[in-house]
């Protein structure tokens, strides 16, 4: 048995510590790497998604989740305000929207509109979308009935 002594254990770890950063950049890529589809965002879908890309989808899907829940919250508001008042509110300020009741999760304020049939009103409400800007393609709109 030879003894390498220090310097063979030194050059051991060197290499280690080499496979271990290669490793280590294979998997940042992975997660972090460019979308090999060209330029624009990653829909988070494909074998081209990249991590940011399904991040990002993530989170619209959690911002118009969000919205959801904020219509049907704002849907009893407006009964509410009907079983008072004895008639449906014009707009938000009606409400007295102080404290921004209806602002999309984008921070736009949302328009709402009634339609009466058959002994129930429906409400759609609807909003600017991320962009802001009403008439694009990201405009969001919810239809709920008012739930007395």
């Amino acid at each position: 048995m030879s003894y390498s002594g220090p310097a063979g254990m030194r050059r051991g770890n060197g290499a280690l510590i080499l496979v271990v950063l290669i490793a280590l950049a294979i998997v940042l890529y992975l997660m972090f790497g460019m979308n090999t589809r060209g330029s624009g965002g990653s829909t988070g879908k494909g074998p081209g998604s990249t991590y940011m890309g399904q991040v990002g989808e993530t989170r619209r899907q959690g911002k118009a989740t969000a919205a959801e829940i904020s219509t049907q919250q704002l849907s009893i508001l407006i009964a509410q305000y009907r079983n008072e008042n004895n008639r449906l509110p014009k707009s938000p300020a009606d409400m007295g929207d102080e404290r921004g009741a209806f602002r999309d999760p984008w921070g736009n304020e949302m328009t709402f509109s009634f339609e009466e049939q058959r002994g129930k009103t429906t409400v759609t409400y609807r909003s600017k979308g991320p962009d802001g800007e009403a008439g694009t393609d990201d405009d969001v709109s919810r239809t709920d009935t008012l739930p007395f």
